[in-house]
């Protein structure tokens, strides 16, 4: 009798399937769908070995079908910024800030010029008038601007926001238009919907215990709304590697659903009879799933919480029916189960971690396993003190176990790596989970009857705890040496270093361990290319409305502006500018040019200067920066074999016309043997006619930096005929509300046939002045069928 192919190995060829699909660069078309399909179902009924193949396929297959569907609901282009009306609900809790509300729109239908469209789905949307009217599920008719989901897209950014809204089936962003047409067609069932209750929760926290500057991990941990947490509180949990603490997920809901297997079980063994029908593990796994089931709920059924509950179910079904598979076996069918659930999953850095834990945590489990069972046939049965050492061994091994397990897969998806970490979740797991957690239910519960004073009581104990455990995290996460984050390594090494760790994590007997440090040595050695002995490279990163750019040499780096903080949303200089230069390898910052005051091209400085040293700041308008020394034209300097050259201001036109804002901007030429640069940040025609008339010889570069990001104010063809530039770069928001580049600029640099690349169309813009004179689009880099490639 042939034998049969175990059912986890065509569980994992499925789930492999839908895991590849989240490489592709462009979707599978419908008929070589079907058609591979047939081709192998028929080769599958005479070789059964092509059942795998089979297997692997219909994963890719529906995880192709969701997609597709998925992107094929989307706003049409023509309404993309205009004034559209949109009807529909708001699902979820509105997130409050003291400057906008931001919420999801399930769209019902969209009207523009008196014509209906289909509806996308959901979209995002933020509010900048009358915050307080929008509560959860309630119905509205707006006037709203709206566009495609799109998000920044540069070198080194730990999280791509374009890729969260693709995986929450978010097909768009906009804004409700302060209009008198807005209005509130039903309001919210607040007695009976599960949102409803999960913003009186939130209200009733932050109206009791607004003071309390805590008061947001609290609300993040029993309801799931985050919207309070403060930038403090992410810092500190990120650089400990503690921020799971704050996403509820499987750990919470294991752990809670734990405690209440536990507590059930114990006490169902008091019921007498009863537990002769209904065995008290039994009655604890279905108390623990249901448990589980309504925490979820209550933190509004995201992706991560709805695999947790899977993963629940399919082990309290297991426990249940008396089925004991092997870990990795179970760990494969939750992982089938998800992905059928939902196939878009691994887009989720959350799908990749949680998944990693639980594989790290099996297998440290396994060691430890196969260690006590080798032990008992030759030890005597441990008393208790040796049996609390032992529990406390092994729950350090695996803190130290997922510290080096997860490491490279952090280094991958965020380039940083908590080197506290071990000890930090020492501690503050089971405070979270063990006393924090299951003490603030408890107050939900109370909440729900009704008794507000014992409520207000468990949360104020709640909040006293966390307030003893942050002051420990702080300590921790403020040391200097609490984050590792190296340079951005290719694919290959980090690779190669999760078989060290995988090396490290086996037992010591394994004759391979020893070759562990060989597989770490490239992660540890490598650094990122530099430019050759006179040559330079520039890059100039996406940051919206603004600008924000970097020119490296052979042993030196120059950051030319920062880019935008907009009040209570994006700072560039903490989310884009350091990001991408610590993924360079760059540790400090020789010069620092802030063009001039206006905070499209300053805002993120002070994030800047926070994380670098920095030998020298310069700017049109020094008097803004504490240091600065002043642009002044003529002021040059060499570094190795580049030329770099003050052009811009001048100290003849010191008037109050040149003195600040645009005019006063800092401009640079950059020259080397394969090519020149010239950066204008924001001067308009006024600065332009004076280098024109007074340095026309200067002005001539390869390529140039459009001045004011297209604004009509500026590139006048005066100047733009002395520049003589090949190539022409700009930064722009995406459909930016001031309409640059403005058409006659756009026109004046197509007459004189110059090719322009958009930051808003292209992501991060980087120029090779080498050997080989070339042009890098960072979204033609990205890889995934959601993504838009460049349009030039």
């Amino acid at each position: 009798m042939a034998k049969q192919m175990p059912a986890a190995l065509f569980l994992l060829a499925f789930s492999s399937g839908v895991i590849a699909h989240r490489f592709v660069d462009e979707l599978i078309p419908a008929w070589v769908a079907v058609a591979v399909l047939l081709a192998l179902a028929t080769a599958a009924y005479w070789f059964k070995f092509v059942r795998v193949l089979l297997l692997f396929a219909m994963g890719m297959v529906w995880a192709n079908s969701i997609a597709s569907t998925l992107l094929n609901t989307t706003i049409p282009r023509e309404l993309e910024q205009q004034d559209v009306v949109a009807s529909g609900t708001i699902i979820g809790v509105p997130v409050q800030t003291p400057h906008y509300a931001r919420f999801n729109f399930d769209v019902e239908a969209l009207e523009w010029q008196g014509k209906l469209y289909p509806s996308p789905g959901t979209i995002r949307l933020k509010a900048y008038y009358h915050r307080e009217k929008f509560k959860a599920n309630q119905r509205w008719r707006f006037t709203v601007r709206l566009k495609k989901s799109r998000s920044y897209q540069n070198p080194g950014s730990r999280f791509n926001y374009e890729t969260y809204l693709f995986e929450n089936r978010i097909r768009g962003t906009g804004y409700v238009r302060d209009q008198a047409s807005n209005q509130m067609i039903a309001a919210s069932v607040k007695n009976y919907s599960v949102s409803g209750f999960r913003e009186r929760i939130s209200n009733f926290i932050h109206w009791h215990f607004q003071n309390d500057p805590h008061h947001g991990i609290l609300t993040a941990l029993i309801v799931g709304v985050r919207g309070a947490m403060r930038d403090d509180h992410w810092r500190i949990l990120q650089n400990t590697g503690t921020i799971h603490l704050v996403a509820i997920s499987g750990l919470h809901i294991g752990l809670v659903s734990g405690l209440v297997i536990w507590l059930v079980s114990m006490v169902w063994r008091f019921t007498g009879q009863i537990q002769t029908r209904i065995p008290a593990l039994n009655a604890g796994v279905i108390s623990g799933l249901i448990t589980g089931f309504c925490y979820a709920t209550l933190a509004g059924m995201t992706i991560p919480t709805r695999r947790a509950v899977v993963m629940l179910s399919v082990l309290a079904l297991s426990m249940l029916c008396k089925r004991r598979p092997a870990a990795f076996e179970l760990l494969i069918l939750v992982l089938a189960v998800v992905l059928v659930i939902d196939p878009l999953s691994p887009l989720a850095a959350g799908f990749w971690l949680s998944f990693g834990a639980v594989a790290v945590i099996v297998g440290c489990l396994a060691r430890f396993g196969s260690r006590a069972k080798n032990s008992n046939n030759i030890s005597p049965r441990p008393n208790p003190g040796q049996k609390l050492a032992q529990k406390s061994k092994r729950w350090l091994s695996v803190q130290l176990g997922l510290s080096l397990g997860l490491a490279p897969l952090l280094l991958l998806l965020f380039n940083q790596v908590s080197i506290i970490a071990p000890l930090a979740n020492l501690i503050a797991i089971p405070v979270i989970g063990f006393i924090v957690v299951p003490v603030a239910l408890i107050g939900l519960f109370l909440f729900a009857l009704g008794m507000d004073t014992g409520v207000l009581l468990i949360f104020q104990f709640s909040l006293k705890t966390i307030e003893y455990l942050w002051f420990v995290l702080r300590f921790l996460g403020d040391a200097n040496w609490s984050v590792w984050q190296p340079s951005a390594a290719p694919l290959w090494i980090l690779m190669a270093a999760a078989m060290g760790m995988l090396l490290l994590l086996l037992r010591a007997a394994f004759p391979a361990r020893i070759t562990a440090i060989a597989w770490l040595l490239p992660l540890f050695l490598f650094r990122p290319e530099k430019p050759d002995h006179g040559a330079f490279r520039y890059t100039l990163l996406e940051v919206g409305h603004g600008l924000a750019s970097v020119v490296e040499t052979r042993n030196h780096v120059l950051v030319y502006d920062t880019g935008p903080k907009f009040r209570g949303g994006l700072d560039a200089g903490k989310t884009v500018v350091v990001p991408y230069l610590k993924a360079r390898g760059i540790s400090g910052i020789d010069t620092l040019i802030i063009s001039h005051e206006h905070d499209d091209h300053a805002g993120g400085f002070a994030a800047v200067d926070q994380a670098f040293r920095i030998d020298r700041v310069m700017s049109g308008v020094p008097d803004q920066f504490p240091g600065a020394d002043k642009c002044r034209s003529g002021q040059t300097w060499d570094w190795d074999g580049i030329n770099f050259k003050i052009l811009w201001p001048m100290a003849d036109f010191a008037g109050k016309k040149y003195a600040t804002g645009n005019n006063a901007s800092c401009v640079l030429k950059i020259s080397s043997q394969y090519g020149t640069l010239l950066l204008t940040a924001d001067i308009e025609k006024a600065a332009e006619s004076k280098l024109v008339q007074h340095t026309p010889h200067q002005l001539p570069g390869d390529v140039i930096q459009i001045p004011h990001q297209g604004s009509k104010t500026s590139s006048t063809m005066a100047f733009l005929t002395s520049v003589k530039p090949k190539l022409a770069v700009l930064s722009t928001g995406y459909l930016n509300r001031f309409g640059h580049p403005h058409q006659p600029v756009s026109g004046r640099y197509r007459k004189l046939q110059v090719p322009v690349i958009n930051t808003a169309y292209s992501g991060a813009i980087t120029v090779h002045f080498d050997r080989t004179f070339r042009t890098e689009a960072h979204r033609d880099t990205l890889r995934g069928y959601w993504f838009e490639k460049t349009v030039r």
